[in-house]
């Protein structure tokens, strides 16, 4: 077992997840630092671009 969200009014549990593993961790590290790396050499307009969408 993991870890569970618990209704602080109710005191029912909402939800359990299962820890991460260090693959899982790992390959969602490796995923975000792809991104970043793609991200941080974007023109500045080519960021506006994106944040306009997400606005």
């Amino acid at each position: 077992m993991g870890y569970a969200t618990t209704n602080a009014f109710t005191g029912e549990v909402e939800k359990e997840f299962d820890y991460a593993t260090d693959a899982e961790v790992d390959e969602v590290l490796d995923t975000a630092q792809a991104a970043f790396e793609d991200w941080r050499i974007k023109s500045y307009a080519e960021r506006a671009v994106y944040m306009r969408k997400a606005a």
